[in-house]
């Protein structure tokens, strides 16, 4: 044992229980929100001056990235579900 060990040994202070890992689920989930957003918030921007430059193509394009992105971000349980019914559909068999 080393010495550290041997005071907190004699002290009383050995702990009982392993230490329990930190959840980061929650702060990952939060981070990922945020980061869509803010793509989503480029996106709009790039949207709008596509539209000042009248360049339809390119808006309706930006717009669209825009809502899938936020499909993804808000309800990813349901994207996950709608890209797995896609590929099924082109691909044939089980994803």
């Amino acid at each position: 044992m080393t010495t550290a060990t041997t005071i907190v040994t004699a002290l009383g202070l050995a702990q009982t229980q392993p230490l329990q890992q930190i959840n980061l689920d929650g702060i990952k989930d939060a981070i990922f929100a945020l980061l869509g957003v803010l793509l989503m918030i480029v996106l709009g921007v790039r949207a709008f001056w596509s539209y000042m430059e009248d360049k339809p193509g390119k808006m309706v394009a930006q717009i669209l990235g825009a809502m899938a992105c936020g499909m993804f971000v808000f309800f990813p349980d349901t994207a996950e579900n709608i890209l797995k019914g896609v590929i099924q559909s082109i691909v044939g068999g089980t994803v």
